[in-house]
C-alpha cells in the first residue's frame, strides 16, 4: 500500500501523494488528508485500524436518482426565475441546495461537521469550481473547541464565518484564492430573529456584495421583512450588484395562499430584487417547502 502511494497523485490537486494521503476503499483513488475535510486524528485512526475511508463522491452517488413527488399545483408567479433545476433531492434527514448564480453556490448544510464530504461531493459535480460558496446553519458555536475533531477546510477556499450562540444558525464563506474580498462589519439585517453576514468581493471586473442569510424559524416574520428590505433599498441606492442567500424560512411555495408570503415577494419584486430559486428546497415525504433563497 504504500508503495502504491508513492506513485499516486491526489485527485483533489494531481500532486503526488505522501504519508499524510488515504485511499477511498470503493474508486480506489488516493486523497491528501489536506484535501479532504479529515481531520488529523480521523486520519490516524483509519491509518492504525480497520476503519476505511470512502470519498465524498462515493458517498454521494449512492444517493444519485432519488426523486420526489413535489406538488404540480404550485404555481409561483413571474417574480421568480424559471432557470432554477435542482442536482440532487433530499439525503436522508439532510437536506441541500445548489444554485448557481454566476460564480456564487449557497449550502444549507445544517452542521458544516457532519455534512461537509457531502457537500465537497456536490461541489465537484457543479459545471465549474465557484467563486463563493455561502453556507447556512453550520452550527458552529464559540464554545466549540479548536480540536473538535475536524476541519472546516475546502482545498483552495479560504473560510470566513460568523459562530452562533444557539442549536441552529451559524453562517460563513468559502472564498476562492485570490478572490479579493472585505467583510462589511457594519452592514446587515438587524432583526431579532435573524443572523447574518457580509462580504464585498470583486467578480469578473464587477464589484458584488452578497449576504448569508439564516433567519430562526417563527411564524411571524414582520420585523425581519421591513428591515430586510430597508437593505434591499440601501444597497440599491448605492449601485450595488448583489446576491443574497441564505435558510430564509419562508416557505415561498406559499406565495398565492399565504398574504404575509405574497406581500414578502411583491415587495422585494418592487425593489428590483428577483427570487432566483423557484423549486422546493426542504424536502420529506410528508411535504416540500422553499426555505432557502437566493436573490439578485
Amino acid at each position: 500500500m504504500a508503495f502504491e502511494r508513492m506513485f499516486s497523485l491526489c485527485t483533489v490537486c494531481n500532486v503526488l501523494c505522501d504519508i499524510d494521503s488515504v485511499i477511498c476503499v470503493y474508486c480506489k483513488k488516493w486523497f491528501h488528508i489536506k484535501c479532504t475535510s479529515l481531520s488529523t486524528s480521523k486520519s490516524q485512526l483509519l491509518n492504525n485500524s480497520d476503519v476505511t475511508y470512502h470519498c465524498s463522491m462515493c458517498t454521494v452517488s449512492q444517493y444519485a436518482g432519488i426523486s420526489h413527488n413535489i406538488n404540480p399545483n404550485e404555481i409561483l408567479p413571474d417574480e421568480f426565475s424559471s432557470d432554477c433545476r435542482y442536482y440532487v433531492g433530499n439525503i436522508q434527514h439532510f437536506s441541500i441546495m445548489l444554485q448557481e448564480c454566476t460564480s456564487i453556490v449557497h449550502i444549507n448544510i445544517r452542521s458544516l461537521a457532519k455534512n461537509l464530504p457531502l457537500s465537497e461531493a456536490f461541489i465537484c459535480q457543479l459545471n465549474h469550481s465557484p467563486d463563493i460558496i455561502a453556507i447556512s446553519e453550520t452550527t458552529l458555536r464559540s464554545t466549540t473547541p479548536a480540536n473538535f475533531g475536524y476541519n472546516v477546510n475546502i482545498y483552495g477556499y479560504n473560510f470566513v464565518h460568523a459562530n452562533t450562540e444557539t442549536n441552529a444558525g451559524g453562517f460563513g464563506f468559502y472564498i476562492k484564492e485570490g478572490v479579493d474580498f472585505n467583510i462589511l462589519p457594519n452592514f446587515g439585517i438587524y432583526s431579532s430573529d435573524c443572523e447574518n453576514l457580509w462580504i464585498e468581493v470583486k467578480l469578473h471586473n464587477t464589484e458584488c456584495a452578497i449576504g448569508v442569510v439564516y433567519r430562526h424559524p417563527a411564524p411571524n416574520h414582520k420585523e425581519f421583512d421591513e428591515k430586510l428590505f430597508k437593505v434591499v433599498d440601501n444597497l440599491n441606492n448605492n449601485k450595488y450588484t448583489y446576491f443574497i442567500c441564505g435558510d430564509f424560512n419562508i416557505n415561498l411555495m406559499k406565495y398565492s395562499r399565504d398574504n404575509t408570503v405574497t406581500e414578502y415577494v411583491d415587495v422585494l419584486h418592487s425593489l428590483s430584487c428577483k427570487a432566483l430559486i423557484s423549486k422546493p428546497t426542504r424536502i420529506t415525504e410528508q411535504s416540500s417547502a422553499l426555505i432557502d433563497h437566493i436573490y439578485k
